[in-house]
């Protein structure tokens, strides 16, 4: 509603916007059970993460070890280094400027993760490129993303929407969430 159809697709598939959803939502790092290294362990599944001050700016890709080591505290390992911090305090490294929280509620249990963290160009341009936006008869839009996590997906369109509904001061008639079917695996539909 009170959005033109015709600019609609390109003004929410704009690298602009990808950005901005991305600079605003947790996805600096991602984490990896180190039993199970080949499934992302994201949101509610995870008691530990990083919270960075703001956007991880710094280039290429970074891999950490956090091993939760006590009730208040864990380690990071960086290749041959290991640094040991307490939760809820500021870590200041080379790779960025953030705190280690726990979950809200969630009592101590040791833990081990492989972190990555995201080259932030990279991260912008697999956003970008995996966006989808097209016009649906003369006055809908799909927007949907191919995300290796689904519930990442589900939470990029929800951000993406939203700021490209508040820059026009328009409303959604509805909106919705799906996962596609089995040809494309961890696809999401808004």
């Amino acid at each position: 509603r009170d959005a033109n159809i015709e600019t609609a697709p390109g003004d929410i598939r704009s690298k602009y916007l990808v950005r901005r959803a991305l600079d605003q939502l947790p996805f600096q790092a991602s984490y990896y059970d180190i039993n199970s290294p080949r499934e992302e362990v994201f949101g509610s599944a995870l008691p530990v993460r990083m919270v960075f001050d703001h956007p991880r700016y710094s280039d290429g890709e970074v891999w950490l070890n956090l091993d939760v080591t006590g009730k208040n505290s864990f380690t990071l390992t960086h290749g041959d280094t290991l640094a040991y911090h307490q939760f809820n305090e500021p870590v200041h490294e080379w790779y960025g400027n953030f705190k280690v929280v726990h979950k809200p509620g969630t009592a101590y249990s040791k833990a081990s993760y492989m972190v990555r963290l995201d080259d932030p160009a990279k991260l912008n341009d697999q956003y970008y490129n995996n966006l989808r936006v097209e016009t649906i008869g003369d006055d809908g839009v799909s927007v949907s993303i191919v995300s290796g996590n689904p519930q990442k997906g589900i939470n990029f369109l929800n951000k993406l929407v939203q700021l490209y509904s508040s820059s026009k001061h328009s409303k959604f008639h509805h909106a919705s969430a799906r996962i596609a079917g089995v040809n494309a695996p961890g696809a999401v539909t808004i």
